[in-house]
């Protein structure tokens, strides 16, 4: 890209060695990368276009479609993929980038209603049940936060998660909000928060709330979301998961569970004098019998369940249990809009399950899963690509769509069609300006089974032993299974030579913390860990892929996303499997290069990506660091950069 081009554009400059942001911010460091990126927004902004941007790790992406954002003019909406990137760009980057600019831009953040806490029901909660000693302490500490806050964002509440048992009975959903019958309507948090967003120039969201308000328009109710004229999605590649979940419908046991909650709630703050004590033990045993009629930890299609000969017998007993307590609730309704409220609740929550029982749309795939003493039943689009097309593109706008690991190739196909987007979508890439030639290494050990080999376990358990001692632990050992993760684990922990921390010992935060803190650590980890995972320095010096991570063609939605393309004269590995793979591999192995200062190994235990003629495509979309083969070269790196640090 030409300078004088990029003299041109206002972003860039700002961005540049002598911009605003060079001469405000003491650390800051010119990037091309980054002022082109900011150069591309401007123009997708502008000319009201669509633009596919990778940005690879250190690109300083957030920067680079902020600054467009703010100079627009426009009202923009920024979409993160977690609510934890919202408010790390809400909190830190975003007040940053503000005040190095000068612009007088009205900026909020808006979440779901579930994460805002609800004032009548926090005054109602004299009536909840407690399903164990801690959340009366919990709920005695929210009190006091109630009194100070003023977002009442309940992840400011410190010590109490955002997904803790007490949230349900304390937030709600649109179906169990009083709405403008509240007495505490004027002093509502969401509704605040709304109000704030719709007169704001620049509001960052989460997918899972824009898409939220796509299906809510989509319904015919009033829109949570401004009208805007640019949206930016950050962490882009979550798009298509995350539109599927709005695009689908479900039922879950939970629901129900807390339906029973809320309606003890309700009728203490009613007061119907309707006896219902009876029908809400029918209920929960028949939810619970339910449950306990198929086999805990499970997923797979639903006509598999449905052949299971106890399973509709039990729907038919949840369905007479359903419709009784609604009649209850008929009567009682009159007495109170908390009542009613629940009534429609109970109404909607029975009509949920007559989909699943008939089963109808060839673009829907019907699933379940089950957990210890949980069932989900779940319709999920065979593709959202079109319904994203439609709604995403019926408007002109600017879309971006950004993310560090969005492209398997330089096409960005696998993307693009994912999304709905034309084949002339401007799709560009930039890679990372880190120095992985120098800094990094590829290590697929030699003598490997293939991972269906019964064997597999072990002989990686001979594999990373030296490789780990060498890097003295500070490592990431990340898995495609469960099942392997803890054969692996198991075996390693029998040696005793590292403090090891496991996935499902503690909450994500609290394993990364400790990994930190630890001086040798390794940490085991499945897909949470493969991305979102930010460890910065010689904490963390060595991370290792059990194989290459291919979507299980046996998962129910995966299974008829591949019978649909191959349906329709595709190729489903080439398609949908390898893409997806690439992209995978790209958010595991992007654990290890977090800073320009980092070094360390990336280890891929899986002989395929060298054997087989697909792997040639995981290799070239990986960084262009040195590859080895062999287990001294790789503690051999590892030691010299051990005594580069001791001398530092």
């Amino acid at each position: 890209m030409s300078k004088d081009r990029l003299s041109a554009s206002v972003s860039a400059r700002a961005l540049a060695e002598n911009g605003a942001f060079a001469k405000q911010f003491k650390d800051f460091r010119a990037r091309l990368a980054q002022q082109e990126m900011a150069l591309e927004v401007e123009r997708a902004i502008r000319d009201k276009h669509v633009l596919v941007a990778e940005s690879g790790t250190g690109t300083g992406k957030t920067f680079a479609y902020l600054v467009p954002a703010l100079l627009s003019g426009g009202r923009v909406i920024v979409s993160t993929g977690t609510r934890h990137l919202q408010d790390q760009l809400f909190l830190n980057d975003l007040p940053a980038v503000k005040k190095i600019l000068g612009t007088p831009n009205r900026t909020e953040r808006l979440k779901g209603r579930s994460n805002y806490l609800c004032l009548y029901r926090l005054d109602q909660s004299d009536s909840l049940l407690f399903n164990d000693r801690n959340e009366g302490r919990q709920l005695d500490q929210i009190r006091d936060w109630s009194k100070k806050t003023t977002s009442g964002d309940i992840s400011e509440v410190p010590g109490i998660a955002d997904d803790a048992s007490i949230w349900p009975s304390l937030t709600t959903q649109r179906d169990n909000c009083l709405g403008t019958k509240c007495d505490f309507i004027d002093d509502c948090f969401v509704y605040k928060a709304r109000r704030r967003a719709m007169a704001a120039d620049l509001v960052v969201v989460n997918h899972h709330l824009f898409f939220s308000d796509i299906a809510l328009k989509d319904e015919g109710f009033g829109e949570v979301l401004p009208q805007y004229d640019c949206v930016i999605f950050d962490e882009a590649h979550l798009i298509p998961e995350t539109a599927s979940q709005f695009f689908g419908f479900g039922f879950g046991s939970n629901a129900i569970r807390n339906l029973c909650r809320e309606i003890q709630v309700a009728e203490a703050a009613d007061k119907s004098g309707v006896v219902m004590d009876a029908a809400l033990i029918d209920v929960e045993r028949a939810v619970n019998g339910l449950v306990l009629s198929v086999k805990p930890e499970q997923r797979g299609d639903l006509s598999e369940l449905l052949a299971v000969k106890e399973f509709r017998p039990a729907i038919d007993k949840l369905r007479s249990e359903l419709a009784a307590l609604g009649e209850l609730l008929d009567n009682a309704a009159v007495a109170g809009a908390e009542l009613e409220l629940v009534r429609d609740r109970c109404q909607s929550l029975a009509a949920s399950l007559e989909p699943f029982i008939e089963m109808s749309g060839d673009d829907m795939v019907y699933w379940y899963e089950t957990g210890k003493r949980s069932l989900r039943l779940q319709a999920t689009p065979i593709s959202v690509a079109s319904l994203l097309g439609e709604r995403l593109l019926k408007e002109p706008m600017a879309l971006v769509f950004t993310s560090a690991t969005l492209c398997s190739d330089d096409s960005g196909q696998h993307f693009r069609r994912a999304v709905g987007l034309d084949d002339d979508t401007h799709v560009k890439i930039w890679h990372s300006p880190y120095d992985y030639a120098q800094r990094a290494l590829l290590y697929v050990p030699e003598g490997m089974p293939d991972p269906s080999n019964s064997s597999f376990a072990e002989k990686m358990l001979e594999r990373i032993v030296p490789i780990l001692t060498a890097a003295r632990g500070r490592a990431f050992v990340l898995f495609t299974s469960y099942r392997m993760m803890h054969e692996v684990h198991g075996l390693l922990d029998a040696k005793g030579l590292f403090p090891l921390m496991l996935q499902g010992d503690a909450s994500r935060h609290r394993l990364i913390e400790a990994f930190r803190q630890s001086d040798n650590a390794v940490l085991f980890g499945t897909s949470s860990f493969w991305e979102g995972v930010d460890v910065k320095g010689d904490d963390l010096i060595c991370v290792i892929i059990d194989k290459l991570p291919f979507s299980s063609p046996f998962d129910p939605v995966n299974r008829a996303r591949l019978k649909h393309i191959e349906d329709n004269g595709g190729n489903s590995f080439a398609e949908y499997l390898l893409p997806r793979a690439v992209l995978n591999l790209k958010q595991g192995a992007g654990r290890l290069i977090r800073d320009e200062a980092d070094y360390g190994v990336l280890m891929i235990c899986d002989p395929r990506i060298v054997q087989k003629n697909y792997g040639r495509a995981f290799l070239d979309a990986l960084p262009p660091m040195r590859k080895t083969r062999r287990e001294e070269i790789v503690v051999r790196f590892l030691r010299y950069f051990d005594r580069v640090a001791e001398t530092a």
